[in-house]
């Protein structure tokens, strides 16, 4: 009898936790802010040098994301003091990195993710050379503009062929960082479900095939306006039958004429659209690269994207 009670018990508790929405304390938060060199902006410096602006925020964080353009293209003596600022504070350090190759006279030249053969190892040994300790590489979009991308001047490879390019440059960057592991960034509602789902599933087999080392987490991109709930939800599944990490980015539409309190309100709203489904992410990552009416900091600013950070650690306000 006590067997079976227990039992009974178990399922109960079970089916208690997959009908609860998603709890924000239960995912760890990533920052991507923007920064000067990839989008312009003008007040990324301050979280260097004014920490005071955003201690809360920093720490609520678990990981800081940059681009590595920005890494490689900044006075290497700013960069090294905010990387030792980051460690000092134990932060983790994402790199986001365009790594889809292709020879651009032939394929890829204007695409977004994709980059002339030699560019990953090139940035690999600057970044490298500043001494910075990357604990993961975020690939921008390499399985959307390597094969899923349909337009002109798309390079349309096949999904094993992107894999091995990719896989070549995973590889690259393990030489130069042995321990790193790598994101992938991508928009789960760009083709049909079930076509996306095998997809990403051969991808992610493939990749592993021709990297030696499985994808330790995906970041999906949702384009908020269209219908991203399903191909959301069902993309964290698949994922979490592989073994891979889940993440949302965190950000809003609106152009670039939207105020920064109006895009800000707009983010909290596709939180909770997200805490109202069952993707329950590992972790959610603040972000914006459009907006740039939006301050990064201080987090006193209610319309700061460090605001947004504090606002998520602590549970938000959703409406029941």
């Amino acid at each position: 009898m006590m067997r079976h009670a227990k039992k009974l018990l178990s399922w109960v508790i079970a089916a208690s936790v997959a009908a609860c929405p998603f709890v924000a304390e239960a995912a760890d938060i990533w920052l991507a802010p923007p920064d000067p060199v990839t989008q312009h902006n003008q007040d990324f410096p301050l979280f260097f040098d004014n920490p005071a602006a955003w201690s809360r925020a920093a720490a609520n964080i678990a990981v800081f994301s940059v681009t590595a353009n920005y890494l490689v293209r900044s006075p290497k003596d700013v960069v090294q003091r905010q990387l030792a600022f980051l460690r000092s504070h134990g932060i983790k350090l994402d790199v986001s990195i365009l790594a889809m190759t292709a020879d651009k006279h032939i394929c890829g030249n204007g695409i977004e993710g994709m980059v002339w053969p030699g560019e990953p190892a090139a940035y690999a040994r600057q970044i490298k050379a500043l001494g910075a300790d990357v604990d993961t590489f975020s690939f921008d979009w390499p399985l959307t503009s390597g094969h899923t991308l349909q337009r002109e001047n798309a390079c349309k490879y096949s999904v094993r062929e992107a894999a091995h390019r990719l896989g070549a440059v995973a590889r690259t960057l393990m030489a130069a960082f042995p321990n790193v592991k790598f994101v992938d960034q991508e928009p789960p509602n760009a083709m049909s479900l079930p076509a996306w789902k095998q997809t990403l599933s051969e991808w992610l087999t493939d990749f592993q095939a021709e990297a030696g080392v499985p994808m330790y987490a995906m970041s999906m991109d949702l384009n908020w306006p269209t219908a991203w709930t399903m191909p959301a939800i069902e993309t964290a599944q698949l994922l979490r039958g592989k073994g891979v990490k889940v993440g949302v980015f965190i950000n809003a539409g609106g152009g670039a004429t939207q105020t920064a309190d109006a895009w800000t309100a707009a983010v909290k709203r596709n939180v909770c659209s997200v805490r109202a489904t069952a993707i329950a992410p590992d972790y959610l990552e603040v972000s914006n690269w459009e907006q740039m009416r939006v301050p990064n900091l201080p987090e006193t600013n209610p319309g700061s994207l460090t605001s947004v950070v504090n606002w998520v650690a602590a549970g938000g306000g959703c409406a029941p």
